[in-house]
């Protein structure tokens, strides 16, 4: 793929800087830690008793003199707190155990068993009735899901902007998109009645046409009502909260677009259940709990359902020493892959990272350690279906 393609060559250019770290003893005469799906956290961590978590490994290998490996069984471990790894963990190798295949996975797992269909009042606020009878629905709390996160004003939608993801839901490891209108195309602005002001919650007011405006006024249940648009250029994206004046035609942001707003600029409007009419379309009723889903195939037993609402680092490393990350797949978050500031010999190798929203891996050395040995990077990785970037070194 072009993406492994052009990180690979960029990995290239890390190896060099890479290739003068080495471990300070060698494989062989470090101490060997296990962990495995079917382990426990009150095992020895041999091969034949490990660890079941990485936090538990951790802690052992904290109190071993010398280079220390911590051999992950293949797998898939559910993420749901940050493995936290300081200066106490210097010296010590995360690894997939030779050729097995290790997933750490930040999604709730959700059953095609647990969805049913939806109410029939549920059912009668769908606009485009076409498809009503394939909507699916699942209540969260009652199965213990009651972290739902929030929009987000991700892109060109000012400073002001809470920062982060909103929650995703994936099926067959494809994000779904939030229900929206219209679904593959988009309106265009007409009269702009105010452009807004940056940095107030004065937002930009706009006429939208008659078609949009009748549609509208079927928006009778959604109260969280979001638009994505290019209001001035197209390098520019934004997305912002709205209200609606649906009996005139008008469409009030609650903050300004970055760079204004004129006639004729593009846009859609998301987060209504009255518009989830399109296969793999979704919409979760944060007051309910109810998540409303039109699946984009008929379930199945081994259909993978996905709710993602891990906002955290899967891995975070601070002020530590001859650290390495090797042959981990890591997937499924609405934050960062890995983090480390201040590290000295700090290597992700051979990693994958999908599905994650935010940045992969992200490298940082502050200020005050500009001077020490830096010697930390990412090799041999593949990073892909990321929603904001791949790595990121400030060295």
């Amino acid at each position: 793929m072009k993406i492994k393609k052009a990180i690979s060559l960029v990995m290239a250019g890390i190896d060099s800087v890479l290739s003068g770290f080495s471990m300070t003893a060698s494989a062989q005469a470090a101490k060997q830690l296990y962990v495995a799906t079917d382990g426990s956290d009150s095992n020895s961590g041999s091969i034949s008793a490990p660890f079941a978590t990485l936090e538990a490994a951790r802690d052992a290998a904290r109190a071993i003199d010398g280079e220390v490996i911590i051999n992950i069984r293949g797998g898939v471990y559910p993420v749901s707190s940050t493995l936290e790894l300081t200066k106490a963990d210097s010296n010590t190798t995360y690894r997939a155990y030779k050729d097995e295949k290790v997933i750490l996975n930040g999604a709730n797992v959700l059953k095609s068993s647990d969805f049913q269909p939806i109410s029939e009042e549920a059912k009668a606020l769908i606009v485009d009735q076409t498809g009503a009878d394939k909507i699916k629905m699942i209540d969260l709390i009652a199965h213990g899901i009651t972290e739902y996160g929030s929009l987000k004003c991700i892109g060109m939608g000012g400073t002001y902007r809470d920062t982060g993801y909103p929650v995703a839901l994936y099926y067959d490891d494809q994000m779904m998109t939030i229900a929206r209108y219209p679904n593959d195309e988009y309106v265009e602005t007409g009269l702009v009645l105010e452009v807004g002001e940056q940095g107030t919650e004065k937002g930009f007011t706009i006429k939208t046409d008659s078609e949009t405006a009748s549609r509208m006024e079927k928006w009778i249940a959604s109260k969280d009502l979001w638009v994505f648009g290019y209001f001035m250029h197209d390098w520019a994206e934004a997305h912002l909260p709205i209200t609606i004046d649906a009996s005139k035609g008008i469409i009030t942001s609650q903050w300004a677009s970055n760079y204004g707003v004129v006639e004729e600029r593009r846009y859609y409007v998301y987060n209504l259940l009255e518009e989830l009419d399109a296969p793999g379309e979704w919409y979760l009723d944060r007051d309910t709990g109810i998540l409303y889903l039109y699946p984009t195939t008929d379930m199945k037993e081994d259909t993978a359902i996905e709710f993602v609402t891990f906002d955290k680092p899967f891995i975070s490393v601070s002020g530590a020493e001859n650290i390495t990350i090797k042959n981990l797949n890591l997937q499924k978050g609405i934050g960062t892959g890995i983090e480390a500031v201040d590290v000295t010999g700090f290597v992700v190798d051979g990693c994958e990272l999908s599905s994650v929203s935010d940045t992969g891996i992200i490298i940082t050395q502050s200020d005050d350690n500009k001077a020490t040995t830096f010697n930390s990077g990412a090799k041999n990785c593949y990073i892909h279906d990321m929603g904001a970037g791949g790595i990121i070194i400030y060295a």
